[in-house]
């Protein structure tokens, strides 16, 4: 086992032993799916030696929220409004930050379940969306409430990419803008950016809402 896997498994054990993941609560990150607390990574990432700066550097990571769906309808002009009540995945970076680069600007919806949603459209969240907070259903008629009211404490909010830096002081899911901590920049990640996803699920029964992938563009 290498030296930086070896830290990084150990690093994961710390988060999940000495820091009992209860504190959680409804939300819980991970790192190549292990449950950790990101904000205690962040704080290491500032002062982490030379040497091991780069140890979650490509990781895949994640923030899951459940029990937390708020469940908003407005007849009049058939809206669905889905909120995570207290917010959703804040130490995350999604967007570019900067202006006229090419970089991931907006969540697109590429698949909604009819059973809840019927033939009504998802809105795209875009650069201008401040965190994940509200997910936006129009068309939805009113027959289709009970069914998501239904499962509504097992809904849980999904998203989950690759660790490409320190921005802000949040793990960016990309590698655009200015960090306070760079991962090494893959060559192949130019043709092909970090994949970022973003799902609604029933967690008791892991049937899908909405999926929704990243749009990267230069606008």
């Amino acid at each position: 086992m290498s030296k930086k896997r070896y830290l990084l498994l150990l690093f994961v054990l710390l988060c999940i032993h000495v820091f009992p993941c209860d504190a959680f609560y409804a939300e819980t990150y991970r790192i190549e799916n292990s449950r950790v607390l990101l904000y205690k990574i962040i704080n290491w990432w500032y002062d982490c030696l030379p040497d091991e700066c780069d140890l979650f550097c490509g990781k895949i990571v994640e923030c899951d929220n459940r029990g937390n769906a708020e469940i908003q309808y407005d007849a009049s002009d058939m809206t669905l409004r889905l909120r995570v009540r207290g917010g959703f995945a804040e130490l995350f970076s999604v967007f570019k930050t900067c202006k006229d680069c090419y970089g991931p600007a907006f969540l697109e919806c590429r698949q909604s379940n009819r059973k809840y949603f019927g033939s009504g459209k998802a809105a795209g969240i875009n650069i201008d969306f401040q965190g994940f907070t509200e997910f936006i259903f129009n068309g939805i008629r009113s027959a289709r409430l009970q069914s998501l009211k239904e499962i509504k404490e097992e809904i849980t909010f999904i998203l989950y990419g690759k660790v490409g830096g320190l921005v802000g002081g949040k793990v960016a899911l990309h590698q655009v803008g200015r960090f306070q901590r760079s991962c090494p920049e893959n060559p192949k990640n130019r043709k092909t950016p970090f994949p970022i996803s973003f799902k609604i699920v029933n967690i008791r029964t892991d049937e899908v809402l909405a999926i929704y992938e990243t749009v990267w563009n230069n606008d």
